[in-house]
């Protein structure tokens, strides 16, 4: 099920990678912090609450079973996604860094 603030963050991170690609760099930032408030909520929310209930709650063994599952998957975005990572953060450089002359 689909929450309201689900379908929200997803629109704002389709808006801000949509912006990405326009001459609207003002709009961009703007959308681009936005972003980055909702995952640094997120991340906080994650440290405050869920890590504390997953320590409370998990066995040794299934929190180690967890920990091996998230770092494959890790594993498997930084060599899928990495090159992809790159290449959008050079293109925002060029984009929004002025080079030096």
């Amino acid at each position: 099920m689909r929450t309201f603030y689900g379908v929200r963050r997803r629109s704002l991170i389709e808006k801000t990678q949509r912006l990405l690609f326009t001459d609207r760099q003002d709009e961009f930032i703007a959308s681009a912090r936005k972003v980055f408030e909702l995952i640094s909520e997120h991340a906080d929310k994650e440290e405050q609450l869920l890590f504390p209930l997953a320590e409370r709650t998990l066995t040794t063994a299934t929190a180690n079973e967890v920990a091996l599952k998230l770092q494959q998957a890790d594993g498997e975005f930084g060599i899928s996604q990495r090159e992809l990572l790159m290449d959008m953060l050079n293109y925002l450089e060029n984009k929004y860094i002025p080079k030096a002359a």
